[in-house]
């Protein structure tokens, strides 16, 4: 619906088209209230109470499975390609001795491990580059239908790959068929859909500012947290059970997830009366790139720029990390376990929620959400820094102590981008913010390997470090998003008062 006239919060009337952005999206005349409302805003009723809304449990549950497929499937691409070279048993020798290195085993583990890798890259990119153009779509249909089709479509994709991938174990197929099934989780949306469901959701039933923040961050502690517990749980369950049991498993926690969607997860979006129509997707994907091309009067292009960018190379540094970390810690003069690494992996990600968690909750009323973000990259560069330059274990664990503060970063821009939109735009912020997560994940990781490949043999800790001045960086950008955030707030409250 258009309007030729719309009234400027502020004392200053504009003009503007309401279709700028392909649809009904407004802008804000501050980080947390719209700058051009619709002529029924005003009689707009209060926003109902409501119970708890589970987004946690629907995102443990449906990250849960998700994490779970990533070993699952390695473990089963790893034996398939194992059969190839005569089933070789590469956990024989001892890391980092100088038989292993030296035998003609450790030749044929490198042909396997280089083979299942990548296997497992064009798998991973399967999934994710099947998944952005419907992210993208689903973020802004989310805001005109509702939320809970993405989660639908995300469970749904879910639960069909795990249907394919029972069918290739019980056939003991070629892991080429494996990728039937991520290409059908892709077009579902993948996890993006997920996220953008979730956090659209969240959007919906919090105000802008700390009680967003706490549920955002809430909502990825879950996740990372059913990521720990997937990675922990993986090996020693297929171990013992084979690959199926879990698999089933896997297909009833889906069920289950998909049960509360259906039934207790309450729609929170309003669908409109508009129907759909095949133009409705591309104006979608207009209105999630106008976020970052076209200005507002508040002027927060430039900000969901910067917001953009910080979430963006820290996200990827996240996963370079965890990409090169492994090959890192195997190597002298750690000579890590695989069992040490993913025990260690699972603890640091649980005990840094648990912290992250406590302090948004007791700090959320002292600190900006951009404050928080800022103690995360500085304990970020710290701890990359400290990795960088470790020599022996005990400088590891210190580095996991003095990075408490990583996984702050992401949850706490995602809630700053938040409320530099509108409720009418929030699924297509979303969406967008999805697509770069996703992208990240596919690409990024594979550059940090191949450049901790490039210099493993002069100085394996460099790309650590070289990470470590990027969220230096990083810091510095934050400051000047702090002090622009904090004048505009300072000019508002001014007008207010002055109304």
């Amino acid at each position: 619906m258009e309007q030729d006239q719309l009234e400027l919060l502020c004392a200053e009337q504009i003009t503007m088209k309401q279709d700028l952005y392909g649809g009904d999206g407004t802008q804000a005349a501050s980080e947390s209230t719209p700058l051009l409302t619709s002529k029924d805003a005003g009689n707009k009723p209060p926003a109902k109470r409501r119970g708890y809304v589970p987004v946690e449990v629907v995102s443990f549950l449906y990250f849960f499975t998700t994490f779970f497929s990533n070993p699952h499937t390695q473990f089963y691409v790893f034996d398939k390609v194992s059969a190839k070279y005569g089933h070789v048993n590469t956990t024989d020798p001892v890391p980092c001795g100088d038989n292993f290195s030296n035998s003609s085993a450790s030749e044929v583990e490198i042909k396997v491990q280089t083979e299942t890798s990548t296997v497992m890259m064009y798998l991973l990119f399967a999934s994710t580059f099947s998944g952005v153009l419907p992210t993208i779509f689903l973020g802004s249909l989310t805001d005109r239908h509702g939320r809970k089709i993405a989660c639908i479509l995300a469970i749904l994709g879910s639960t069909c790959k795990q249907l394919i991938y029972v069918v290739i174990f019980n056939l003991d197929a070629n892991v080429n068929y494996l990728y039937i099934g991520n290409v059908v989780e892709g077009v579902c949306g993948y996890y993006g859909a997920m996220l953008v469901a979730l956090f659209g959701t969240i959007a919906d039933i919090t105000e802008a500012g700390k009680q967003r923040a706490f549920r955002i961050t809430t909502t990825e502690g879950c996740l990372f947290l059913a990521s720990a517990i997937a990675i922990g749980t993986s090996g020693v369950w297929i171990e013992n059970s084979g690959f199926l049991q879990p698999l089933y498993t896997m297909i009833g926690i889906s069920a289950l997830n998909m049960a509360i969607v259906l039934f207790i997860l309450p729609e929170t979006r309003k669908k409109t009366d508009a129907s759909f129509s095949l133009v409705e997707p591309l104006r979608g994907l207009k209105r999630s790139l106008m976020f970052f091309v076209v200005d507002t009067p508040s002027k927060r292009r430039w900000k969901l720029q910067l917001s953009v960018t910080v979430f963006f190379i820290t996200f990827s540094i996240s996963i370079a990390e965890n990409s090169i970390m492994t090959l890192f810690l195997l190597k002298s003069p750690f000579c890590w376990t695989m069992v040490h690494i993913t025990v260690y992996a699972a603890v640091v990600m649980v005990v840094h929620w648990m912290c992250i968690l406590l302090i948004t909750r007791c700090l959320g009323n002292y600190l900006s959400d951009v404050h928080i973000a800022l103690m995360g990259t500085t304990s970020t560069f710290l701890s990359l820094l400290i990795v960088g330059l470790a020599m022996d274990d005990a400088m590891i664990y210190a580095a996991a102590a003095v990075g408490v503060f990583i996984e702050s970063v992401t949850p706490m821009m995602r809630s700053v981008m938040s409320r530099l939109v509108t409720s009418d735009e929030q699924g297509a912020l979303f969406g967008s913010i999805s697509v770069v997560e996703m992208f990240s994940g596919a690409v990024l990781g594979l550059a940090a390997t191949a450049g901790y490949t490039s210099s493993v043999s002069f100085f394996p800790g460099l790309v650590f470090i070289v990470l470590s001045f990027l969220m230096a960086c990083l810091s510095g950008a934050l400051i000047v998003l702090s002090c622009s955030l904090h004048k505009t707030k300072g000019k508002t409250t001014v007008l207010d008062l002055g109304n």
